[in-house]
């Protein structure tokens, strides 16, 4: 560290004694080039191209200098946007800027020092401990999930190389830590400065010992609402040094491949291989249940938590006993508790740094590690909700044969639990609530927490549950993890707020100073790019996807917000590729297709998640998903799953295993555009792949006997399948990816160029006569 003090003081040097802002410079070139142009000596004129090469240079710089200070992500420097990043810094500076603050008594505190001394107060008391040890009896039946041999990876010696690699990992021009560095900074001089780092990292993992200068870390304050009054309107963020960061990146690097099999699997945040869309649709499924379905909507409840300052409540000591009961050995626990005891904060006020608070409880968020130990003190709750269930005192909403009671789904400090609409079930509901509250230092805010009752349970008895969970919100309207809960008939009102974003964004200020190359960037990279979480789970309305193209049509073509301008080319052109002579904006309802395509794939790649069990006991029981059809009062979930399933059925085909399970007459395996089953003589609905094979001891030939079935010039096809020796199950497989693995991409791209369709991507007087 005091080898970066002393490079930061030669940075500030070079910044007080260069130009490192190129607008002089562009104004002394401008001049330049301009009285050169105008001369008439020969030498003059020979000046001129390195000029323009001087003042490229310059303009680059200062569009460098312009994206650095507005922290934009999406947009990449080259297309002179300058402008654009200039106004999104002055944007983004008056939107933090903070000129008066009022405590909870009304008081209000205006300049550095008044502001500074209140911020410093408020969050030495949020981040003050309540002190309560954790009573062993309340976790005895806990079964540890970390076994020796994970124990041994995760405290396995680092070596350079994972070091390295967790540099790589941090985000080039993430807002810098106390020592006003990026790690873009240490990527580049890494020749450097990358011993003397890997030296210190490696130092930490042996001794367990961190500097306080290494963990010194300040809190920004970023505004969760318009005009924010008192400091709990603001997100506090921690900005961590970039050393720090790369220490917590290796432990991130070693717990991340052993969550899986460590917390349970109602969890689905930051963990490979669980998405966060399985949690949308089982929740969705759930609720449609409890409106639609007579026995779960005479039964059960929901109970949506909102959880208040997570992530600064967090018990240190019950973090410490969490691990513990884990089964996660002395030497690890003591790498974690290191990166969290000795941090200390100096709180933001308008960019300066002020004060200085040592905290007793609580994660930053903004350390790489927060988010995978809170989900571990989170499994203590699901750890509770489970026991109570075990004992009979909660009983999960079961809406399918062969699915498991579900009590509770979890993505972080989002929960959603279910239960029976019975006192028992809430009393110990609520029991384990208080529990988890004590120990974790978490606070259930009942005030924005909500309660969905089955649509046929009585209102005396919703009065008697909500007065038992102290939770008056009536809930079934909002929703979970950012999408509906359930969905009307008036779904396109459902999908207002994504129109809403996109208009918001598109008729910015800042976007009329856009470049044609940087609307184009946008439109791709953020406005196309904002639906597609809700369009990963649910089929968008016709009347939305027109609205939001109808904006960046809008958008594209207007030049100014006084002129709307003129659309000289039709938007469904426009998303053809610039191979097809269109600039590759996505068409959005086939893209929401081929979103809603990957999760018919997940269900049939992964048909033991709990997703996937649940989708079969409701749909397709007894047949597969390729044969499932609609169904009488089906979510609205599972009708969106059937559109991308026609995907899935029109782009893949059957590799060939044992032959047993491909009819030769249904079953697609001949590998045209798009695949397709073999042309057969005469119908034989009886015929499967199996029949068409001879077996010579460990061989297996085509039997050239048996293809009077098949149209001859199917024959050739089937010689040119490969049947391996080694017999195993037929398996289905995306066409369009040599991996046989559906991906978004290649199914978007099979969705614009289905055969059946592609008649309407030609000109008008071509298709007439086709």
């Amino acid at each position: 560290m005091d080898q970066i003090r002393v490079c930061r003081k030669h940075m500030s040097w070079c910044r007080q004694n260069f130009q490192l802002n190129s607008a002089k410079r562009i104004k002394y070139l401008e001049g330049l080039l301009e009285r050169k142009t105008t001369s008439f000596l020969r030498a003059d004129r020979l000046l001129i191209p390195q000029i323009q090469h001087d003042l490229a240079i310059a303009y680059k710089d200062e569009e460098v200098y312009w994206k650095l200070k507005s922290r934009n992500t999406w947009m990449t420097e080259g297309d002179r946007n300058t402008q654009f990043f200039h106004a999104c810094t002055k944007s983004r500076f008056s939107q933090n800027y903070i000129v008066s603050i009022k405590d909870e008594t009304g008081a209000i505190f205006r300049g550095f020092s008044a502001i500074g001394d209140h911020a410093e107060h408020f969050f030495t008391s949020v981040y003050k401990s309540t002190n309560h040890q954790v009573s062993p009896m309340d976790f005895a039946d806990f079964i540890p999930s970390v076994t020796n041999a994970i124990n041994d990876d995760l405290t396995k010696e680092f070596t350079s190389k994972e070091i390295y690699e967790a540099v790589n990992l941090i985000g080039d021009d993430r807002a810098p830590g106390p020592d006003g560095l990026t790690a873009r900074f240490y990527k580049q001089c890494w020749d450097i400065v990358g011993e003397d780092v890997i030296t210190e990292v490696k130092t930490f993992f042996h001794t367990s010992v961190m500097k306080p200068a290494i963990n010194h870390t300040n809190i920004c304050m970023i505004p969760k609402i318009n005009d924010p009054i008192t400091l709990s309107d603001y997100r506090p963020i921690g900005l961590c040094n970039v050393l720090y960061k790369i220490i917590s990146k290796c432990l991130v690097m070693r717990l991340k491949k052993h969550l899986d099999s460590i917390v349970s699997d109602s969890q689905a945040a930051f963990i490979p291989g669980r998405l966060i869309t399985d949690n949308v649709m089982i929740a969705h499924e759930i609720m449609h249940s409890l409106k639609a379905r007579k026995r779960v909507s005479q039964t059960y409840m929901a109970v949506k938590t909102d959880v208040s300052k997570a992530y600064d409540r967090v018990e240190w000591n019950f973090l410490e006993t969490t691990m513990r009961l884990f089964g996660s050995s002395e030497k690890w626990i003591g790498w974690i508790m290191a990166t969290i005891r000795t941090v200390h904060y100096s709180v933001l006020i308008n960019g300066s740094p002020y004060g200085s608070i040592i905290p007793e409880r609580g994660i930053r968020q903004g350390d790489p590690l927060s988010p995978y130990l809170f989900i571990l003190c989170a499994d203590i709750l699901s750890h509770l909700i489970k026991s109570k269930a075990r004992d009979g005192d909660i009983r999960g909403v079961r809406i399918g044969n062969g699915v498991p009671a579900i009590t509770h789904l979890q993505f972080a400090d989002d929960s959603l639990f279910f239960c029976q609409a019975n006192r028992r079930n809430c009393i110990a509901l609520k029991e384990a609530f208080e529990v988890y509250e004590y120990y974790s230092g978490q606070k259930i805010n009942t005030s924005k927490s909500m309660i969905t009752f089955g649509s046929r349970v009585f209102g005396y008895k919703q009065n008697d549950l909500k007065q038992i969970l102290a939770i008056p919100n009536h809930g079934g309207g909002g929703k979970y993890l950012g999408l509906p809960e359930q969905f009307g008939r008036k779904k396109r009102e459902m999908f207002d707020n994504i129109i809403d974003r996109v208009k918001k964004r598109t008729t910015s200020w800042s976007a009329k100073y856009l470049s044609p190359a940087g609307k184009e960037i946008m439109i791709k990279s953020v406005a196309l790019a904002m639906p597609v979480y809700s369009m990963s789970c649910f089929k968008l309305p016709k009347g939305v996807i027109d609205e939001i193209e109808s904006l960046l049509m809008r958008f594209w073509w207007e030049k100014s917000t006084q002129h709307k301008g003129i659309s000289w080319i039709a938007w469904e052109r426009l998303q053809y590729s610039k191979s097809e002579g269109g600039l590759g904006f996505r068409n959005l309802a086939k893209f929401n297709d081929a979103l809603l395509a990957k999760l018919a794939w997940r269900i049939i790649r992964h048909p033991n998640t709990l997703f996937a069990r649940l989708m079969k006991a409701r749909y397709f029981k007894d047949e597969s998903i390729l044969s499932a059809k609609p169904r009488q009062r089906q979510s609205y979930g599972w009708s969106s799953i059937l559109h991308g399933l026609e995907i899935i059925k029109k782009g893949t085909r059957f590799q060939v295993g044992d032959g047993n399970s491909i009819n030769v007459m249904k079953d697609n395996i001949v590998p045209d555009h798009p695949p397709r089953p073999l042309s057969l003589v005469s119908p034989n609905p009886d015929l499967h792949i199996s029949d068409l094979i001879t077996h010579m001891g460990v061989y297996r030939y085509w039997n050239p006997n048996k293809f009077d079935y098949i149209v001859g010039n199917d024959h050739a096809v089937l010689h040119q399948i490969h049947l391996s020796r080694v017999i195993s199950p037929d398996k289905l497989i995306w066409h369009y990816d040599k991996t046989g693995e559906y991906t978004v991409r290649s199914g978007y791209w099979f969705a614009t160029h289905d055969p059946t369709q592609e008649v309407s991507r030609l000109p008008p007087p071509m298709a007439l006569y086709l």
